[in-house]
């Protein structure tokens, strides 16, 4: 797990209302996904939201509900940066149960990205239409993790999901 150096105090869950928090991750895109959730909750407690994000997903982040703005991991937090907080923490911060799930983040996805989807998978359609229920897999983990092989599983193992009536994989 990595552990981001820093000039201010780690934030724990204490109140923060007028604080400037730093979250960074310590995983890949997955946790960072898996997070982001939460930040409404931190900026619900009038706090200011800084999110640490690497280039890949600052698209995808770019209207994030909850972040006052997106930070470059090569730079320094901001100089207001009162404590930091690995994203990671957040829902056990939270209290995170079953019946308290927060909503997931309304991601900013650019047209150009839309437009590319379309051309390789065709525009969306509804069943109502006609059209399957897509559903997207993530078999692996980034390839230059040294043990994403113990963590991964082989696309033939979804295969069979392929065959329910309506879905396309």
């Amino acid at each position: 797990m990595q552990k981001r150096p820093s000039r201010v105090p780690e934030w724990r869950g204490q109140a923060c209302a007028g604080k400037a928090i730093y979250f960074y991750p310590e995983q890949g895109f997955g946790d960072t996904l898996l997070a982001v959730p939460f930040l409404p909750w931190v900026k619900a407690q009038s706090a200011k939201v800084y999110l640490e994000c690497k280039a890949p997903l600052r698209r995808l982040f770019a209207n994030l509900v909850g972040v006052d703005a997106l930070c470059d991991p090569e730079q320094q937090p901001p100089a207001d940066t009162d404590l930091v907080a690995p994203l990671m923490a957040l829902s056990g911060l939270y209290g995170v149960h079953l019946d308290n799930l927060p909503p997931p983040p309304v991601l900013n996805i650019p047209e150009v990205a839309k437009t590319r989807a379309e051309h390789l998978i065709g525009p969306p359609s509804t069943a109502s239409q006609g059209g399957r229920f897509r559903v997207g897999v993530v078999w692996s983990g980034s390839v230059t993790f040294k043990r994403n092989h113990k963590r991964s599983v082989g696309v033939e193992r979804f295969i069979p999901l392929s065959h329910i009536p309506g879905v396309q994989l």
